[in-house]
């Protein structure tokens, strides 16, 4: 098995976006796309585009974004039924690729 995509999320909190890109570099040195879905009304300039894809979804305005953040990453890797998704928090930088490539290799 091979991770082909990482799920991230976040809102317009630049506490959080500014990890994206430190992290998604990081997931694509070990071949895996880093997969960015971003819960705001407005594009965020500071978020780089081109270092992996860029979802963005309106907030309902009746729920928690924090929490509408965090639930969107399991709706956009159902966007991705031929990949192996893994879904992480944008603020936990992957460090051991032996971790997360290695460690599940040989399971079919």
């Amino acid at each position: 098995m091979q991770i082909k995509r990482v799920i991230l999320s976040t809102d317009n909190n630049n506490f959080y976006y500014q990890f994206w890109s430190i992290v998604a570099r990081q997931w694509s040195s070990w071949g895996i796309i880093p997969t960015l879905c971003v819960v705001s009304d407005d594009k965020i300039e500071e978020i780089d585009e081109s270092i992996g894809d860029v979802y963005y979804i309106k907030p309902d305005k009746n729920h928690p974004i924090a929490q509408q953040s965090q639930i969107s990453r399991f709706f956009l890797a159902a966007s991705f039924p031929e990949d192996v998704c893994i879904l992480s928090d944008i603020d936990m930088i992957p460090l051991s690729q032996k971790y997360f490539v290695d460690g599940i290799k040989n399971f079919s």
